[in-house]
């Protein structure tokens, strides 16, 4: 069954876990991201890293704290959210 409250990381959600959270600023979005693509690199998930910026951009900030492995391997893929979701 699945949970539902308040968490304070995005560390330790069951495999295809589910979870929305706010944020201040892109700094602790990002530490949020990085806790979830942990957890999937341990489970061997694949994942989608969505974001506001260009392809190139969102590799490199994921790179910067230590992903580099993930996206390499093409267990992290990378995707603007404007190529991701169709506004209309």
């Amino acid at each position: 069954m699945r949970c539902n409250g308040v968490v304070s990381s995005a560390a330790g959600l069951v495999p295809f876990g589910h979870l929305g959270w706010g944020y201040r600023d892109r700094d602790e979005f990002v530490a949020r991201a990085a806790d979830y693509l942990a957890d999937g690199l341990k489970t061997n998930q694949r994942m989608e890293y969505v974001g506001d910026g260009s392809r190139e951009a969102l590799g490199a900030e994921l790179a910067d704290i230590g992903f580099s492995e993930g996206l390499r391997s093409g267990r992290i893929r990378v995707t603007p959210i404007d190529d991701f979701y169709e506004f209309n």
